[in-house]
């Protein structure tokens, strides 16, 4: 699928770093001696390894078809890769638990992580955590920690997420996780009849299409 300006995104490879390094805020556009570019644009780094790197994709490839992407390793570059743009790309990020099950990474509204030993209920309002939605309302600079004021909204005139297939009773926030770079947050009310269990499956949807499906305890 296409990827989205300021989405998160992995590239995998071999020789793309020296060392591994996890940078910190602000995240830098050289890390080690190695960069990424995306048509041209140097692209922050969030992770850095010999195999994999994940990178922010700037903003500014906004309205382009398509980008080339390149790494740079102390001065040896690496093969272009072609890869398409879209206005936007939602991806529900995950966490794994002690047996390597994969649940959707969403809050209680007191910021409690939603678990199996601590699921959300039905006409609760969570927080669900993604990348993909897009350029932002206010616009956000390419690195930049998303603002608390104001909010950064997402510029999609519909972002919306389902509960094994039942949209959400209501949408009230879909914009930048206030103090992340390239996170995206949606806050959602489960509806009063949503499906129970350990592994209710929720997914975004939105203008452009849907997310990855990710697991969700609801009691």
């Amino acid at each position: 699928t296409a990827i989205a300006p300021g989405e998160v995104v992995s590239l995998f490879g071999s020789g793309l770093s020296p060392v591994t390094d996890y940078p910190n805020l602000p995240f830098p556009l050289s890390d080690k001696g190695v960069s990424v570019t995306v048509n041209g644009i140097a692209a922050p780094l969030l992770y850095t390894s010999p195999g994999q790197i994940n990178i922010q994709i700037p903003f500014e490839v906004a309205g382009s078809s398509s980008v080339t992407v390149q790494v740079t390793n102390n001065g040896q570059q690496s093969n272009t890769v072609k890869v398409p743009v879209g206005p936007g790309d939602p991806g529900i990020f995950m966490w794994a638990d002690s047996t390597s099950s994969y649940h959707a990474a969403v809050l209680h509204a007191n910021f409690a992580p939603v678990t199996l030993s601590n699921p959300a209920a039905r006409g609760e309002t969570v927080a669900v955590f993604a990348t993909g939605l897009g350029v932002l309302s206010p616009a956000v600079p390419t690195g930049a920690a998303n603002p608390s004021s104001p909010l950064a909204v997402s510029k999609d005139n519909f972002v919306g997420v389902l509960f094994d297939g039942e949209p959400a009773a209501s949408v009230s926030f879909a914009g930048g996780a206030v103090g992340w770079v390239g996170l995206n947050q949606i806050n959602v009310v489960i509806p009063l009849d949503a499906t129970t269990g350990p592994n209710v499956p929720i997914q975004i949807e939105s203008s452009w299409g849907y997310s990855n499906v990710a697991n969700l305890a609801i009691q």
